[in-house]
Formats: structure tokens, C-alpha cells, sequence
């Protein structure tokens, strides 16, 4: 075996990382804190936004569109500053960890209520705040999606990751859709601005601890690959031809269907209960709401 076949071969052994159930564990509570923030973001913020800040419906409504908008240029912005980092801590590594402090602070002030400004003040606030909060959450969340191909590369490890990192967002999912409207009428006591404030503050902390967890357990051990740049029409040819690429494409437009969905059907539900008083499976398990 000659010397450049050896060094390969410890390149890689040194890559093929065996991950611990645990250390998938503390990998997946990224996810569970991202959720959060964008689950009680979008599930909640509209009714606040509205209900609480006192801001036009017509008004929300745009800046949901121009938010979508914006994810598109900002994902790709981020994941191209991302894959250009270098730092002792890997690439992604510091992206999930420092882009967490501006995006807790900004939740909080998006959920900071105002309701004796003037509408456009309102307005101007509401569309800062929001840009802002969608820019810093990328910031996290498209360099923590992207550490699985770098924490390891036995296929079955990333599986696994993968595996630990969806179980804990869906638990978080699901546990924020239960417990919001109890947190806002219990924290607040009455005064829904104040209840919104106090969840939110309880939930960005959990957040930045999960963010933290994730950077103090993982570490980055495969080198960035060497740089080819295609063509755009190459590279769109080969996306239409790959049928794997296809599949994942159709199961993350129905998944994006699924959570917004469910996003609006908690907000259609709250805003029914709180209005009439009446018995609903919420009110049922949860009690009353603010």
C-alpha cells in the first residue's frame, strides 16, 4: 500500500464518526428550540398581530407575502456566507450559536406590543422587526440543517441524525400548539400584550439553550469540498432528472402545506374560542383563552 492510498484511507476513517445516542440527541435539540420560535411565530403572530398590536389585517397580510419574498433572497445568501466561513469551531458551528442571541432578542421585540402608537408607526415597526427576526432565524437554521454532511460521513450516522433531529422538532411542534394560549392567559393574567411577552421571553431562552447544547457537543470533522462551479441550465437539467431529488422536492411542498396549514387552523381555533367562550377540543384540554 503506498503512502497517498494510506493517508486516504486515514482521511477517511477519521470522518466515518460514530455517533452516540446522545450526542444525536443533543444534535436534535437544535430543532426542538428553532420550533420554538417559528412554530409561535407562525402559529401565533398574525392573531397578535392583529388581536394584541392592533395593526390591520390588509397590512399583515402583505407582509406575509413580502416575507416570502425575502426568504428567497435571504437563503441563499446565508448559505453561501456559511459555506464560506472559516473558523477554528468548523463553518457551521458558529452561525448556529452566535445568530441565535440577535434572533432571541428580535422574537422578543416582534412579540413587544405597542397598541397606543399610531398605525404607521405600528407598520413600520412590525415589517423591521419581522425582516429582521426571518433574517437572523436563517442565519441558524440553514447552517445547523447543513451540519449533518459535516459531522460525519457514514450514511447511516447522518441517518440517524436526521432521524433524532425531526422526532424532537415534531415533539416541539406539537407541544407549543398545545401550550401557547395557556401561557398567555396564565403569564398575563388578563392583559394578552403582557402574556404574548412572557411566553415569548420563556421561549427564545429555550432557544438560545438549545443553540448552545448543539455548539458545546458537535463537532465539524469533514473538510469542505473542493469548489466546481456549472452552469445554471446544467444544474437545473440535473435537479428535473434526479427522481430522488423529485420525491424530497414533492414531500417538502406537502410537509410546507401541512405545517402552514396547521398554523392557520390554530389561529382560525383561538380566535373562534376566544370570541364565543365556547366548548371546543382547546378549551376542552386547555382551559380558557386571553
Amino acid at each position: 500500500m503506498n503512502e497517498q492510498t494510506n493517508m486516504e484511507l486515514q482521511g477517511t476513517a477519521s470522518t466515518d464518526v460514530k455517533i452516540s445516542f446522545w450526542k444525536s440527541a443533543a444534535f436534535g435539540l437544535g430543532d426542538f428550540g428553532n420550533n420554538f420560535i417559528w412554530t409561535f411565530v407562525g402559529s401565533y403572530l398574525m392573531i397578535f398581530y392583529t388581536d394584541v398590536f392592533g395593526i390591520p389585517m390588509a397590512a399583515v397580510s402583505l407582509l406575509m407575502l413580502i416575507a416570502r419574498f425575502w426568504d428567497a433572497i435571504n437563503d441563499p445568501l446565508i448559505g453561501g456566507w456559511a459555506d464560506r466561513t472559516k473558523t477554528p469551531w468548523g463553518r457551521y458551528r458558529p452561525w448556529v450559536l452566535f445568530m441565535s442571541f440577535p434572533a432571541a432578542i428580535l422574537a422578543l421585540l416582534t412579540f413587544w406590543a405597542h397598541p397606543d402608537w399610531n398605525t404607521s408607526g405600528k407598520i413600520i415597526y412590525m415589517y423591521l422587526t419581522y425582516g429582521l427576526l426571518v433574517f437572523c432565524y436563517t442565519g441558524v437554521n440553514i447552517p445547523y440543517s447543513a451540519m449533518t454532511s459535516v459531522l460525519t460521513q457514514n450514511t447511516d450516522e447522518r441517518a440517524k441524525l436526521s432521524t433524532m433531529r425531526i422526532t424532537l422538532a415534531n415533539i416541539s411542534i406539537a407541544g407549543i400548539g398545545i401550550i401557547v394560549i395557556p401561557m398567555v392567559s396564565s403569564l398575563g393574567g388578563g392583559d394578552a400584550a403582557m402574556g404574548y411577552r412572557l411566553t415569548a421571553g420563556i421561549f427564545v431562552t429555550v432557544f438560545v439553550l438549545c443553540q448552545v447544547v448543539v455548539f458545546s457537543t458537535q463537532r465539524e470533522v469533514v473538510a469542505p469540498p473542493r469548489k466546481h462551479k456549472y452552469p445554471l441550465g446544467l444544474q437545473l437539467k440535473s435537479m428535473f432528472a434526479n427522481k430522488p431529488f423529485l420525491i424530497a422536492f414533492a414531500g417538502q411542498l406537502l410537509w410546507g402545506f401541512f405545517i402552514h396549514g396547521r398554523g392557520s387552523m390554530y389561529a382560525i381555533t383561538s380566535s373562534t374560542c376566544r370570541e364565543t367562550r365556547a366548548s371546543c377540543p382547546f378549551t376542552i384540554w386547555l382551559g380558557s383563552y386571553p
